[in-house]
Formats: C-alpha cells, sequence, structure tokens
C-alpha cells in the first residue's frame, strides 16, 4: 500500500463537504420552523381575518433565480399598517401602485395580513427533510470521491493508456483513453489533466485503475492526492 497525502484541493473538498453536511442539518430545523409559523398564520387568518381595503404602495419582482413577483401595501387597521406579498404573475401585471387593493387581516394581530385574492403561500413542509437530505447525500458523494481516489493511489494498479481525444475546459484538459488490464482486459475512461501535463491525442498517459474494479480508473496524477515525500 503506497503512503498518500490529501493535497490543498482535497482538503478543501473535504472542508465544503463538512459545511454543506452542517448546512443541511441546519437547515432543516429552520424550514420547519417556517413551516409551523407560515401554517399558524394561515390558520388564524382563515379563522379570524377581516376585510379591509388597502392602497399599492411598491410593486417589484424579487432578486432570486425565479424574479417572484411582490407587492407592497398600506392599510387602515386602528392605525396605519403595511404588508407585502408575492402575487401570482397574470395579477402583478395588471397591478399598478395607487391601486386599491382588498385585504384581510387579524384584528388582534394586524401584522398577519395578505391579499383577499390569492392564498397566502405556506413553506411546504416536505422541503424541511428534502433539503438536509440533498445536502447530506451531497456530502457524501464528496468525500466518497476523495476516498476513491485515496484508495486508488494506495491500491491501484499501473497501466500505460492511449489517449484517444483531448478536450480543454475550464478545470483543465479532459482526456480521453484506452487502456490494458493486467488480466487483458481493453477498457476506455475519462479524466481531467493539468494543461502543462496532458498529452496530445495518440500520446501515452499512466492510468491507476481498481484491480478488483478496473472501470474505476483515472489518469495520473490524481487532482485531490498526492504520493507522501512527492510533488505529484
Amino acid at each position: 500500500m503506497r503512503p498518500v497525502r490529501i493535497r490543498g484541493k482535497g482538503w478543501v473538498l473535504a472542508a465544503l463537504s463538512g459545511l454543506l453536511a452542517l448546512g443541511g442539518l441546519a437547515l432543516g430545523p429552520l424550514l420547519w420552523n417556517r413551516y409551523q409559523d407560515e401554517s399558524a398564520r394561515k390558520v388564524r387568518l382563515d379563522a379570524e381575518g377581516v376585510a379591509a381595503e388597502a392602497t399599492v404602495v411598491r410593486l417589484w419582482r424579487s432578486g432570486s433565480r425565479d424574479h417572484e413577483p411582490n407587492v407592497r401595501y398600506r392599510f387602515e387597521a386602528g392605525q396605519e399598517q403595511s404588508g407585502s406579498a408575492e402575487v401570482p404573475l397574470e395579477i402583478w401585471r395588471a397591478m399598478k401602485v395607487g391601486d386599491r387593493l382588498a385585504v384581510r387581516y387579524v384584528p388582534s394581530a394586524p401584522a398577519i395580513n395578505h391579499p383577499a385574492a390569492w392564498q397566502m403561500r405556506v413553506t411546504p413542509w416536505f422541503l424541511a427533510i428534502f433539503v438536509p437530505v440533498m445536502f447530506v447525500s451531497g456530502a457524501i458523494f464528496m468525500v466518497a470521491l476523495l476516498r476513491r481516489q485515496i484508495r486508488l493511489l494506495e491500491e491501484g494498479q499501473a497501466a500505460a493508456g492511449m489517449v484517444l481525444s483531448t478536450r480543454r475546459s475550464d478545470k483543465g484538459t479532459v482526456v480521453r483513453y484506452e487502456f490494458r488490464t493486467s488480466r487483458g482486459e481493453v477498457l476506455r475512461g475519462r479524466g481531467v489533466m493539468p494543461r502543462k501535463s496532458a498529452p496530445a491525442e495518440g500520446g501515452v498517459v499512466c492510468v491507476l485503475y481498481d484491480p478488483e474494479r478496473p472501470r474505476v480508473n483515472s489518469p495520473y496524477p490524481l487532482p485531490w492526492v498526492k504520493l507522501e515525500g512527492t510533488g505529484g
């Protein structure tokens, strides 16, 4: 078994996987609390809400990827109150500042209010499960990739591969190659190499493959790990 060290990029990947897992575990309770809070507000508005007439004071689209349309409005409930809500696009397009807008509010808690023409949105409960699972799964996948490279460099068998094609990418040069295992099996693989060390088409590249699962292979050097005491 060869002695292996994790490169700087490998430590960055490990740190990112840790942050991803922690972020997912933190988001779960936050999303659940948000779902419960919004659900309680909606139930209370449906049960106790009274009608009022508001004035549209602002229309805008959010800075998120979906550019959700939004409205801000003011209304009287003993004293002036304000509220905002996402708006269905077809309704939002017909609105303009100064328009009158029917709203409902809870008299004992006027901050709980919403336009009457459409339902208050509630964060889906399943996001509190789906988002953490997605984040933690991503973290596990990243760690598995790093562990695979460690094992490949520790125990992998070397073979000479013939370069079939190369393609430049943001991360380096994508190399497609063909190699023969010690059992005589001819396999193909691909990987990203530094531009300065990537051979041209028709050249030879060192390939490391898992003796037990030869389809797990990579061109050498590996991006996240290196041999102890060497630069590569």
